[in-house]
């Protein structure tokens, strides 16, 4: 992560991108909640006409009233700014603190990525039952450009953050805790479609773990196949095959993503060392074919799924017994198939200013751990067929599977060569 401490030329750099709108997003507009969850009761009058009368993050940063919290720096993730913030009311003697958040850069994330992470948390909210806790929110706004939340301050720690340094008791009781989310999501919430969840609580495009980055979000934009919700897992699945054809097919052959070249060169370089660009895409192609031709579907059901989730985003209390205060960060989430819920729960990684033989042992600690919660939350219905599909055209697929015929066909030209017997030849 990195740092920076200006709010006001933060607030600078971002005004620049705040009069972009994008069709399909516009009808979501900004908007002042304040009546979704108990946590909002004691919220001042004067935070509340606040946050009704903002509409883009460089509104909030450049006005007077707000400051950073003491001792905080600008945290910068994978895709989003986030501040944590002092709001001065002017009504109980201290200030009220809140959490910023908004996109690095709008071109490198889907469209609907803050609709959705405004969406799935509005919707555990709407269900209380299902006691998945999130942050309440405060404003939004998912027009392209000027995306924001502005949401609760949970004062707590990261579960990631503490992991190593709890006593194990401790560790077994928020890992039943974070259980007892999975099989909720698994076994209490339902949908008709796969897809992203709009703050209306309507279903939306599906993000699904995948970035704009690259001329992506471009392609994903020009309605060349459906960007979801889907009413089947095989609408799923095709959009899969869709998404990756039609981007490299852009990229190589229509040139409409030459100012992402650079980057679709190195994406490509890193990943690809038995094929070209074109090879892999005449692969893509060929699959995609392939699955068009065949009548595969599915049926199962559609759950609620996080789809980023791991001990950076679950929030605990900071005294024992350790309490789950939070599931942040809804980016990827909505609903999905229930073979791809939320598995393989990361709840920390080892230290990095240990040495080798410390590190060995918190990595085992970890893994242990992560086998608990695997038998905690009970074992997820494995389809292979469906894995393989969804996977089928990731650039170290397709080059993995031309390794193996190169070797293979090594093998071969080295038994026609020597009469050397094939499993001979392979060792």
């Amino acid at each position: 992560m990195k740092a920076s401490s200006s709010v006001s030329s933060l607030a600078e750099k971002i005004s620049s991108k705040l009069a972009f709108t994008v069709e399909g997003i516009d009808d979501v507009p900004s908007k002042s909640l304040l009546s979704v969850t108990g946590s909002l009761a004691d919220v001042p009058q004067s935070a509340r006409r606040f946050f009704a009368s903002v509409s883009s993050p460089a509104e909030i940063l450049s006005s007077k009233l707000v400051s950073r919290v003491e001792g905080t720096e600008v945290i910068e993730g994978g895709y989003n700014f986030v501040h944590v913030l002092n709001l001065e009311t002017g009504e109980s003697g201290r200030p009220f603190p809140f959490v910023l958040r908004f996109p690095i850069d709008p071109d490198s994330i889907s469209r609907w990525q803050t609709c959705t992470a405004v969406g799935c948390m509005l919707y555990c909210q709407r269900h209380p039952y299902l006691n998945i806790p999130t942050p309440a929110i405060y404003t939004y706004s998912c027009k392209y450009g000027s995306e924001f939340i502005a949401m609760e301050y949970i004062d707590g720690d990261n579960l990631s953050d503490v992991w190593l340094d709890l006593p194990e008791e401790e560790q077994k009781d928020v890992l039943t805790q974070v259980a007892e989310i999975m099989r909720t999501m698994r076994t209490k919430t339902s949908f008709k479609s796969i897809g992203g969840i709009s703050p209306d609580g309507t279903s939306c495009p599906l993000v699904d773990g995948i970035d704009a980055a690259g001329g992506r979000g471009i392609v994903d934009r020009l309605g060349l196949y459906n960007i979801g919700p889907y009413e089947s897992v095989r609408e799923y699945v095709q959009s899969v095959f869709d998404r990756q054809f039609h981007y490299m097919d852009q990229m190589l052959h229509k040139g409409t993503l030459s100012a992402h070249e650079a980057e679709f060169k190195k994406e490509m370089s890193d990943y690809l060392n038995n094929l070209t660009p074109e090879e892999a895409f005449e692969r893509v192609k060929s699959k995609r074919d392939a699955f068009m031709a065949h009548p595969y579907d599915c049926e199962y059901p559609f759950v609620l799924r996080h789809g980023d989730l791991h001990g950076r985003n679950v929030v605990v209390s900071r005294t024992s017994p350790r309490r789950i205060l939070a599931i942040l960060d809804w980016d990827f989430g909505g609903s999905h198939a229930l073979p791809l819920a939320d598995q393989g729960f990361e709840v920390s990684s080892p230290d990095e200013d240990e040495n080798t033989d410390v590190r060995v042992q918190q990595g085992e600690k970890i893994h242990r751990a992560q086998l608990l919660l695997d038998e905690l939350s009970g074992e997820l219905h494995y389809d292979s067929q469906l894995m393989t599909l969804v996977v089928s055209t990731r650039l170290y697929v397709l080059d993995g599977e031309a390794s193996t015929v190169r070797g293979n066909d090594d093998v071969a030209s080295v038994c026609a060569d020597s009469n050397v017997h094939p499993v001979d030849a392979a060792v």
